[in-house]
């Protein structure tokens, strides 16, 4: 355990490092989990919306399919009836019976009706073209909003590069400063010891001076 431990600390010591070298901002283990977190649920976010469109095609399919179906037995019902009628209209006219208006006036009734029914399956055509039209419309604006959403978070991740980078330059000058004043307060440790050996020296050769 400490062994890995001790492996881990190394590696993010040798990536810290390296990316103080080449001014890029370093991986840490929290930056690598946020990295993956993120991309973890931008994935899960794509299937469940690929699942939605799925799920909603097939349900316009399974619409589609129901109406024509219904709309193919409605209009093969109404010609039949309008079929019948007309030839029991023309069959009563010729034999002259006094029910022949009555029948002919039904089978224009049933064309009428016939003729109300396509109106109406035409305008439910054009409502769900209308409807898929707008879904088409909404997901589009969904893949667009999620682009921006794309987007916002590389900036973002940029941004917080930049601050690493910064704070890294930072960092450096600091060092750079500590530098400067260790190597400052070291050449006036030197100058001081060399002063007081050139006193001492002047004074020693005063003295052998008087003695002489």
């Amino acid at each position: 355990m400490q062994q890995q431990e001790t492996a881990e600390a190394k590696a993010q010591g040798d990536s810290l490092s390296a990316a103080a070298r080449t001014g890029a901002p370093a991986e840490t283990p929290e930056t690598q989990q946020h990295s993956y977190e993120t991309q973890q649920q931008q994935q899960q976010q794509q299937q469940h919306q690929q699942q939605q469109q799925q799920q909603q095609r097939r349900q316009q399919q399974q619409q589609q399919h129901n109406t024509s179906r219904s709309n193919s037995y409605a209009i093969a019902d109404a010609a039949s009836r309008f079929s019948l009628l007309l030839v029991h209209a023309e069959a009563a006219a010729k034999r002259g019976e006094a029910n022949a208006d009555t029948l002919a006036a039904a089978a224009q009734q049933q064309q009428q009706q016939q003729q109300q029914h396509q109106q109406q399956q035409q305008q439910r055509q054009r409502q769900q073209q209308q409807q898929q039209q707008q879904q088409q419309h909404q997901q589009q604006q969904q893949h667009q909003q999620q682009q921006q959403q794309q987007q916002q978070q590389q900036q973002q991740h940029q941004q917080q590069q930049q601050q690493q980078q910064q704070q890294q330059q930072q960092h450096q000058q600091q060092q750079q400063q500590q530098q400067q004043k260790q190597q400052q307060h070291v050449g006036r440790g030197n100058g001081r010891s060399t002063d007081k050996g050139d006193n001492k020296d002047r004074k020693e050769t005063i003295k052998a001076e008087r003695r002489q």
